[in-house]
């Protein structure tokens, strides 16, 4: 019987880029990433607060269940990209189907009031675009895009980021950290950061975004003195 061990390597796993790095599983070898867009129904602006605060959270919480490695999270207010990287098994049709079951489902549990706004229990057109992307893309996408919005396979786990990290104000630190799984951590929804630190939802998402304007600021102007 094939283990990981016995699969081959493929020739262009070259370099320090994570993305160029393949990926096993059983005898297969692989590297597959894709793009995906998707519509609010009727391409109609509802991807709004509360709603739009929450998004990032409900496609991380699908890709973990499904074991995709969501790499990249943009919305608009009637739009979703996502970039992620999945198994050969797992065909693009499946995935967007994952996707936009679950989110949909996560959102009007979450949102109940949702159900009336919109008329029915339906919160996607049926279309999508899909695309492969292939790793020396999606450098360049990750790095046009600051890395996109986090996912749960935290960017900011690297020595020098987390020092940064370290210099941030209390709160800041706290939500990042555990937002992010950073010291060996598992990472953290923001329902369970709320919890674990007495905070309020918003408390916790508007402390996350203060966090990362400042390393994003603090990794372009140069090192951050004491």
């Amino acid at each position: 019987m094939k283990t990981d061990a016995d699969a081959p390597r493929l020739e262009s796993e070259v370099g320090r880029s994570p993305y160029a790095k393949s990926r096993t599983s059983g005898s297969c070898v692989y590297r597959i990433y894709y793009s995906f867009i998707f519509y609010a129904r009727g391409r109609k602006p509802i991807l709004t607060d509360p709603l739009s605060s929450r998004l990032r959270e409900f496609v991380g919480n699908i890709c973990e269940k499904y074991e995709y490695e969501l790499i990249s999270f943009n919305q608009k207010d009637n739009q979703v990209i996502v970039i992620l990287g999945a198994k050969p098994v797992n065909n693009p049709s499946d995935i967007v189907g994952n996707l936009k079951r679950g989110v949909a489902h996560l959102a009007f549990e979450a949102f109940p009031e949702l159900e009336s706004q919109l008329g029915k229990r339906s919160l996607w057109a049926e279309g999508y675009l899909v695309d492969t992307i292939n790793w020396r893309q999606l450098e360049g996408i990750v790095a046009a895009r600051g890395g996109g919005e986090p996912t749960t396979k935290s960017p900011l786990k690297n020595a020098q980021v987390e020092a940064l990290v370290d210099k941030l104000p209390l709160p800041h630190r706290e939500v990042v950290g555990l937002l992010y799984g950073l010291k060996g951590e598992k990472p953290r929804t923001h329902e369970q950061v709320a919890l674990a630190l007495g905070m309020t939802h918003e408390e916790v998402v508007n402390a996350e975004r203060a966090g990362l304007a400042k390393l994003k600021a603090w990794a372009k102007n140069g090192p951050v003195h004491d």
